[in-house]
């Protein structure tokens, strides 16, 4: 008896894994061409960024797409040798180490060339020309001080003065290292700057200002990531150099390339109501239950951050929720932890996989967050305390009603710390037009910009909800 037991749940959690398993397959496999779509897209504005041409709107698709028509492509190696998509055979015979191949030379990534052995290792180079201009951008990639940085350089006719950069990274600190993306004022100090010294890269972000036109200003506090720049540039343009010197020398012609989420709502009653109601202020999962910090002190530095992470985690929570309802008269009390787990996790790569097709820049931005849904105490609590003891109806909604709980608490603090530490809303200048109407000017609370204010704002919030509803204060 015991053992038959036993070998209900195995068959159980095999049934369960295999369901999930081909749902996630055929959803990745439906979606990934969309995602891969997505990342091209963006490498091309990526590359475009870098431009000095004011004609090119990045936030028009159709600008982006004219712009991109008067990209070429090559790649090179250090040596200095060129290979064009005819040599893509050749190319991938190349690809040792775990390196993939490639279906085309504009797939060529730094990444996956870094799995190469260094003498195998190709590095692409575009050429931008329009009827008054000829830029040449090049992508070298570095260290930071969590994760990989990596940038895009453009390179005016004469192959050596920088006309714009675009840098990204992977796991930066908020408004200390991430500043070599988001900060226009750190980047603008490239402009017109030399890279090289004779055959040295002379190229150096220091600490303290240093005239020279080798010579930029690093980050305030990110002293690690700016010298990671530095060691960036060195390595990365030096692969380049003999390329950049034939091609300067003998002005070779570059072979050219082409590179390229409805809620549900229903007739509810005064129960339902309640479930919907009573997380967004009197059972609210982050000021009342204190749930979910983490990610409310990782992502509200932005509005439109915050806004996505709320609707993740509303969509996991809702049909977690609703899923584990269904399922809970059969699930094994001994294993429904790990199913619950397992359902979450489910939900949570779902997500993933769409934001990667629909928002890739959200999922650039957000994935690391998103995946931390799974442990989210938030969604495994309402899983145990509610979905696993009522029917689906009330599960869904309990699970809506805290998501939109924690939602709405999200944005509301992104909104006052994107507007007092960026000035911005949602991206859009707000403080300073305010400002300039009595003939003032808003100074940037850059405290706000980092993580920990976080724990400021959300302790105003509750001091604010306890003054506003006497019935919150605990008076024991």
């Amino acid at each position: 008896m015991e053992e038959k037991k036993e070998m209900n749940v195995y068959l159980y959690v095999f049934i369960l894994t295999s369901v999930t398993a081909l749902i996630l397959s055929l959803l990745y496999t439906s979606l990934n061409p969309i995602f891969e779509a997505n990342k091209a897209e963006a490498k091309k504005k990526a590359i475009l960024s870098c431009v000095p041409d004011s004609t090119i709107d990045l936030s028009n698709q159709e600008s982006v797409t004219k712009a991109y028509e008067k990209v070429t492509m090559i790649a090179v190696s250090e040596q200095g040798e060129i290979y064009t998509n005819e040599n893509l055979e050749t190319i991938n015979t190349l690809a040792t180490g775990g390196a993939k191949k490639y279906k085309a030379l504009a797939e060529l990534d730094l990444a996956n060339e870094e799995k190469k052995e260094s003498s195998n290792r190709l590095y692409p180079v575009y050429k931008y020309e329009n009827d008054e201009s000829k830029y040449y951008i090049v992508a070298i990639r570095g260290n930071g001080l969590w994760d990989k940085i990596w940038a895009y350089i453009a390179l005016e006719e004469d192959l050596n003065t920088i006309a714009g950069v675009y840098f990204d990274h992977k796991a930066e600190t908020p408004g200390l290292g991430a500043e070599i993306k988001d900060s226009d004022k750190f980047k603008a100090q490239f402009i017109n700057k030399k890279v090289f010294d004779g055959s040295r890269v002379a190229f150096t972000v220091l600490k303290r200002a240093k005239k020279g036109e080798h010579f930029v200003t690093g980050i305030s506090g990110a002293t690690i990531t700016s010298d990671g720049v530095t060691d960036m540039f060195v390595s990365g343009m030096s692969f380049y150099f003999m390329h950049l010197l034939n091609l300067y020398n003998k002005y070779l012609n570059m072979a050219e390339t082409t590179v390229e989420t409805k809620k549900k709502s229903g007739l509810l009653g005064k129960e339902d109501i309640k479930l919907l109601k009573d997380p967004l202020h009197s059972d609210n999962p982050i000021t009342i239950q204190v749930l979910g910090i983490c990610s409310a002190l990782a992502v509200t530095g932005s509005v439109t951050k915050s806004l996505v992470m709320a609707v993740a985690l509303i969509f996991v929570c809702a049909f977690a929720s609703l899923i584990i309802s269904i399922l809970r008269n059969s699930i094994p009390s001994s294993i429904r932890m790990i199913v619950q787990l397992l359902v979450i996790a489910g939900l949570v790569q779902i997500v993933e996989i769409v934001l990667g097709a629909f928002a890739y820049t959200a999922y650039v931005e957000l994935s690391v967050f998103i995946g931390l849904i799974i442990t989210n105490c938030i969604v495994m609590g309402r899983l145990e305390a509610f979905a696993m003891g009522n029917n689906p109806k009330q599960a869904l909604l309990d699970g809506i009603g805290n998501g939109l709980g924690y939602g709405w608490i999200l944005v509301a603090m992104a909104v006052v710390r994107e507007l007092f530490g960026k000035g911005t809303f949602m991206g859009w200048e707000i403080m300073n037009p305010l400002f300039a109407i009595v003939g003032g000017e808003y100074t940037l609370n850059n405290l706000m910009v980092l993580p920990a204010s976080s724990l400021f704002v959300i302790g105003i919030f509750i001091w604010v909800q306890r003054n506003v509803d006497d019935e919150l204060v605990d008076k024991s």
